[in-house]
């Protein structure tokens, strides 16, 4: 129904032979959108949460009694591609996270098993091996033979993503080590290690007096979540409201890594803490259930949108 309204123009082509072609073609290059104003009216509009499998056209026939109608729920909603756009049923949503999240997450500090890895930089592809902190009569260490593959460093949040390895190799204490064309070239110690999909995504608190607002925290400030004192520094912390002095945490001492909030989830002093953690697996589930709830025209306006849209695409120099 939606691009049947569409106008054709002349499109010109070549096929397969190299001979120019014309042919009538459906101008997909038209947009139309309802103007923001019809939005703010709370009678041309009614609230709906997409349950699990509901497509557009479900909801079009529930609603407007016309499968057809899809193009109007997607419309109302500004939804250009579904497949992105319209949320995901827990099987599709499952496949994707596994997919998107593949391998293994190492969490590391720097070799003294204290500091955080600054300095340190593993690159896309590189290989990468498990070692006990054993050495060889040259001071090499003495690496297990299972090997891995990256897929990701992040240097602030301390994760090295792996791939192409078998778990069991790997152990928090143990060493990780990046082989390069000249050997050994990179060195830090393991102190967590997760299935990539149960791996932090990021750190959070929820917003006072809200019951569904979060603000993100920072993965190198300190664990005092309502007002982090940054790695290294010292002194008064920028409060909630972002004003310093004026209620923040205070440190006297330089914030360590083991203080931070990542160095915490990590276990840097020994225990690994899960505090404020938002892993890759529930903020997938938080991205998803967030397309659930849609606004969709009220039935009794929806013959007068399907003219409008008539209206509209009647355009001159266009073959209708």
């Amino acid at each position: 129904m939606y691009f049947s309204k569409f106008p054709l123009v002349d499109y010109i082509y070549k096929n397969n032979d190299g001979v120019f072609k014309r042919k009538l073609a459906t101008n997909i290059l038209k947009r139309v959108g309802f103007n923001p104003l019809s939005k703010k009216d709370k009678d041309h509009f009614v609230t709906y949460y997409i349950k699990d499998r509901e497509t557009p056209e479900i909801i079009a026939d529930k609603l407007y009694g016309n499968p057809e109608f899809h193009w109007l729920v997607l419309l109302y909603n500004n939804i250009v591609n579904p497949y992105k756009d319209w949320p995901m049923d827990s099987f599709a949503l499952e496949k994707y996270i596994d997919n998107k999240y593949k391998g293994y997450s190492l969490f590391l500090s720097s070799t003294s098993g204290t500091d955080h890895p600054n300095t340190i930089n593993f690159h896309k592809d590189q290989t990468v091996a498990s070692s006990g902190g054993n050495h060889d009569a040259h001071g090499v260490f003495i690496l297990d033979e299972q090997r891995a593959r990256v897929s990701s460093w992040d240097t602030q949040i301390s994760r090295l993503e792996i791939y192409n390895t078998k778990p069991e190799t790997w152990s928090v204490g143990d060493f990780v080590i990046g082989i390069g064309a000249t050997g050994q070239q990179v060195m830090a110690k393991i102190h967590r290690f997760t299935l990539s999909t149960e791996a932090v995504h990021h750190f959070e608190r929820q917003e006072y007096g809200s019951s569904g607002d979060y603000i993100q925290l920072n993965p190198l400030g300190s664990s005092e979540i309502e007002g982090q004192v940054p790695l290294g520094a010292t002194g008064l912390s920028f409060d909630i409201d972002g004003e310093s002095g004026t209620g923040g945490a205070f440190s006297d001492t330089a914030v360590t890594f083991e203080d931070t909030l990542i160095g915490k989830y990590m276990g840097v002093d020994g225990t690994p803490s899960n505090d404020n953690v938002l892993t890759n697996r529930l903020y997938e589930y938080r991205v998803n259930d967030d397309k659930r709830e849609i606004e969709l025209l009220n039935p009794a306006y929806a013959s007068a949108a399907l003219e409008e849209l008539e209206s509209l695409m009647k355009v001159r120099g266009l073959i209708a």
